[in-house]
């Protein structure tokens, strides 16, 4: 019997199986995180790869890895006081399938999959917070710290408006009223005031009510500038009445809307806007009627659409949706006279 030509044959082996291992290992075959070649006896030993909590680039878990179910918990707080809050539950989509309620809410869990990327809405149905999406992968191994969120509380706004003509405050009655003639461009200053700790994350819509017709203010020349971000003219929501404004007919008052970006209103203080008024020429509004301008806010906010996805906006199916639905948050009227 040949033992040298035997044991030639075995180092021709182990040599071929050692490098094959280290190319595979290479290309993550052997589990890219962890698995290494060690002697015994002087042949190569492939190791197990050491447990992976991590995906691959293209989110799917490497061969070879621990791989397994995760327990994700979900927590969410105030912004602005960072405390828990308890308010909604988490709806997610999973690998861009349909979002659904998962009935956890802040400091709840739910199980899965590795490898899956999943959209959450935390808090979404909360009739305190604005719902906050972020999005996650399920790692390929253990459970992960919890998937987190700070949440903005909703609240109140307050318009201000200052006369062109002696700086005097506008609003609410017809003490003080804006005169404007046949013909006239005036540009008008006020201020938004957020709620103290409250915010409006992801913006809405600002609808202006006013005699926008043949004989009174000119619709196309409407234009306001928040906080230096002139704002677009976007379709008015369904969800604003189509109703006389005031001691105006409906027939006399015509909206525009404005919407209003995200994060601009989410501060404790002032913010500045100007707002622009033509009168047409010849042209009349008639005599001072009470609030015959007015304001309404609308809020943006996460809501089940009728096709079963996820839309943000101001919510335009009268409020029959699940979701944080959009409200008539504020209201603001001032007077005209025209000259």
């Amino acid at each position: 019997m040949n033992k040298k030509g035997e044991t030639k044959s075995m180092w021709e082996i182990a040599l071929i199986i050692g490098i094959l291992a280290i190319v595979l290992q290479n290309f993550g075959f052997l589990g890219g995180a962890g698995g290494v070649i060690t002697s015994s006896g002087g042949l190569p030993v492939i190791q197990a790869p050491r447990p992976t909590t991590q995906l691959a680039a293209d989110g799917v878990c490497p061969v070879g890895g621990v791989i397994e179910d995760s327990t994700i918990t979900f927590d969410w707080k105030d912004k602005f006081t960072a405390t828990d809050t308890t308010n909604g539950n988490v709806y997610i989509s999973v690998d861009g399938g349909s979002p659904y309620n998962t009935t956890a809410g802040d400091g709840g869990t739910k199980v899965l999959n590795p490898g899956q990327k999943v959209d959450v809405w935390f808090a979404f149905d909360s009739p305190n917070y604005y719902s906050e999406k972020k999005t996650f992968s399920v790692p390929c191994e253990g459970s992960p710290s919890p998937w987190q969120a700070d949440l903005y509380k909703n609240g109140t706004i307050t318009f201000k408006l200052t006369s062109q003509d002696d700086d005097t405050a506008l609003g609410g009655t017809c003490t003080n009223i804006e005169s404007i003639t046949a013909g006239q461009n005036i540009v008008l200053s006020g201020s938004v005031v957020v709620e103290t700790d409250r915010g409006f994350p992801h913006g809405g819509v600002w609808v202006v009510s006013a005699p926008f017709n043949s004989t009174g203010l000119k619709k196309d020349r409407l234009d306001i500038t928040l906080d230096g971000t002139k704002l677009t003219k976007v379709i008015v929501p369904d969800i604003h009445p189509n109703a006389a404004v005031n001691a105006l007919t409906a027939a006399d008052v015509d909206e525009i809307a404005f919407e209003v970006p995200a994060n601009l209103l989410v501060t404790n203080r002032e913010i500045p806007y100007t707002i622009t008024f033509e009168l047409n020429s010849p042209g009349s509004i008639g005599g001072p009627l009470f609030n015959n301008t007015n304001f309404t806010f609308y809020d943006y906010d996460y809501y089940v659409a009728d096709d079963g996805s996820i839309k943000l906006g101001a919510e335009d199916d009268n409020n029959a949706n699940v979701g944080s639905d959009s409200v008539l948050n504020t209201k603001f009227g001032f007077c005209f006279n025209s000259l």
